[in-house]
């Protein structure tokens, strides 16, 4: 098995290069910059190395300087792989130094492994045969300046074609001017035809990628934008955490679209709105007659989401007897159906998302560790809103022009006052009470200016709630706080019209399930 050093200080980028290279059956070692690169080739035997150049402490440059300068590591071949230092001088530097070749990111994950194969296949072969040969120096010197002969002359010939199809693209050029002008009159009438066509289109596609909430302006969301772009063609498992209304499931729509798994289904989840006695079914399938009720076969949502993607929403709330079914999969790939005898082996891919800390739900064994670890893959944290509220007025404007369409309303402005307003808000509720807020204003507004009665009350709950958390109170302990009072406005009434569920907007099941977790019991009448 080949060992490759890849030497890179951006951890997503070790990350998805290791993920690729082991896929095709290198042995991979890292280093977060050149020093630490000698010391892996030190305690290693490496067969090749890819570097990244702009690095700190020991760049990429000094870092071939210094392999090639150690008669241990000298006859190693060397990659440079930048995203930074991509023009031809940098190229030309970095193959004077001793690179033998010099590849520019972003990159085809299959025109990688064909270059690094390339490079085993033959200069590694040529280097090996030099070892085996005893030459003197004036032979070596003879044998490599034929070698940058025979290269030098194949680049003329590349070059003169080169000069050949830019003459005829040049005259080409020439010729089509006209077309193209009378082809741009009708791509802007096309381009019309595309806008309309594309907001029938928006809604159809909404289960798949919801592209209409894709609304920011800050560089935190932008952040998170970057690494979904980074991970979703890969099928590692990712772990989204972020508080409740951030967009989590957005995300996780985002990853599955710009996966190539998005022609198959996306099988979405909710862990905490499962009884828990259906809770394998669900996840599992059945078959009939395995228990009471099961009076057909059922296919469970991890065989749903067969070749495609499965998002595990509030993966915290999974009950701990159920976790490590879950950890079976993601280690071996296999379910077993309920009532069945025999594992299926499945190809899905696994998204999760918390609210929660998890780290303090194994702490408190609440949640498995091998299971975080599996899960935990590649992190994606979501940004709460009061932490990028350059996006509130984007967003703000966004809503109106939703609603407005919603409700045929005409509002066009949003007063300087109200906007401070919405932007000190801490929101914890995030984007969605955001939207929910604005959507109430849209309503009650009689005219084109926004209108938002009753918000410094929702302020006053706003700082009641940062409030708890400063005396050091826990999100369960607040969380059971709120949860029993609604129970106690509405009479200690769970289900039906008017219960604590409906209030709350959970299912009774659910708030059933949390009342126990939390330790809530309605009080015995005296």
């Amino acid at each position: 098995m080949k060992s490759i050093l890849i030497v890179d200080d951006v951890f997503e980028n070790l990350y998805l290069l290791r993920v690729i290279l082991e896929k095709k059956g290198f042995n991979v070692l890292e280093a977060e910059n050149g020093e630490q690169g000698l010391k892996v080739l030190h305690e290693h035997k490496i067969d090749l190395i890819i570097s990244d150049i702009l690095m700190p402490v020991m760049d990429g440059y000094m870092f071939c300087q210094a392999c090639k300068k150690n008669k241990e590591f000298k006859d190693i071949p060397f990659v440079f792989f930048s995203s930074t230092y991509t023009d031809k001088l940098d190229e030309d530097f970095a193959l004077k130094l001793g690179g033998a070749k010099f590849l520019r990111r972003p990159m085809d994950h299959e025109k990688l492994i064909h270059e690094i194969q390339t490079i085993f296949a033959g200069d590694n072969f040529e280097m090996d045969t030099l070892k085996n040969i005893k030459f003197n120096d004036k032979e070596v010197l003879k044998l490599y300046s034929e070698r940058l002969v025979n290269k030098l002359e194949l680049k003329n010939i590349e070059l003169e074609n080169e000069i050949i199809e830019r003459k005829k693209a040049e005259d080409l050029l020439i010729d089509t001017n006209e077309k193209l002008s009378k082809a741009n009159l009708e791509l802007n009438h096309l381009r019309k035809q595309l806008e309309q066509e594309n907001v029938y289109l928006r809604n159809e596609l909404d289960l798949v990628f919801n592209y209409e909430e894709m609304v920011y302006g800050s560089a935190a969301f932008s952040n998170v934008l970057t690494q979904v772009e980074k991970v979703a063609p890969t099928d590692a498992t990712v772990l989204v955490q972020g508080e409740s209304g951030t967009g989590k499931e957005l995300i996780a729509r985002a990853l599955h679209n710009a996966s190539s798994r998005n022609n198959k289904p996306l099988i979405k989840v909710n862990c905490a709105a499962i009884p828990r006695e259906l809770i394998e079914s669900e996840f599992f399938g059945h078959k009939k007659g395995s228990f009471t009720g099961a009076i057909h076969d059922k296919i469970g949502k991890f065989e749903l989401a067969n070749e495609g993607t499965l998002f595990l929403d509030e993966i915290g709330e999974l009950p701990i007897d159920m976790q490590p079914k879950i950890l079976r999969f993601l280690q071996e790939g296999e379910i077993e159906v309920v009532g069945g005898t025999t594992l299926k082996k499945l190809d899905v891919r696994v998204i999760a998302a918390t609210n929660r800390k998890l780290k303090k739900d194994i702490s408190k064994k609440r949640f498995r560790e091998d299971l975080y670890f599996r899960l935990n893959v590649f992190p994606i944290d979501i940004p709460p809103l009061r932490d990028r509220t350059e996006d509130i007025p984007i967003l703000v404007e966004h809503f109106v022009d939703k609603f407005n369409k919603a409700y045929s309303k005409k509002i066009k402005f949003i007063p300087d006052e109200t906007m401070n307003k919405l932007k000190a808000y801490k929101w914890p509720g995030n984007i969605r009470e955001l939207e929910n807020l604005i959507e109430r204003a849209s309503i009650l507004s009689n005219n084109e200016t926004l209108e938002i009665p009753g918000f410094e009350s929702t302020i006053q709950s706003s700082k009641q709630l940062i409030a708890n958390i400063k005396d050091n109170l826990t999100l369960d302990m607040v969380q059971r706080n709120h949860i029993l009072q609604v129970l106690v406005q509405c009479d200690w009434k769970i289900s039906g019209p008017k219960g604590a569920a409906e209030v709350l907007d959970l299912k009774p099941s659910t708030l059933t399930d949390k009342m126990t977790k939390l330790g809530i019991k309605k009080p015995r009448k005296r």
